[in-house]
């Protein structure tokens, strides 16, 4: 089945949007990366251990998540093509500019 606009939506909604988003929050906070580093002293000198670090929240990530392209996420903060979306984009990504910066 074709969709007039192109290819069909990746959010039936802007709640929809927002839930699929605290279900990524959720995921990264579950999935931290790790940084490797030698211990510097005592007998375990010279030995590497990972470190767990938070997870940035970000736009490559959440469309990772959502199984489509960071182009595809982006295009739901255009007023001209989803104006429904707007806010809750916006309130998305400042979330994450705010997560980042906050550390």
């Amino acid at each position: 089945m074709t969709h007039p606009g192109g290819r069909p939506p990746i959010f039936s909604s802007p709640d929809e949007m927002m839930l699929m988003f605290e279900e990524y929050k959720q995921w990264a906070d579950d999935n931290p990366v790790f940084k490797t580093e030698a211990i510097k002293s005592g007998e375990n000198a010279g030995d590497l251990i990972k470190i767990p670090l938070q997870r940035p929240y970000n736009i490559w990530g959440f469309a990772r998540y959502c199984k489509t392209s960071r182009q595809g996420i982006m295009n739901y903060g255009t007023m001209e093509c989803h104006k429904e979306f707007f806010d809750i984009y916006n309130s998305i990504t400042s979330e994450m500019t705010e997560q980042n910066i906050a550390g």
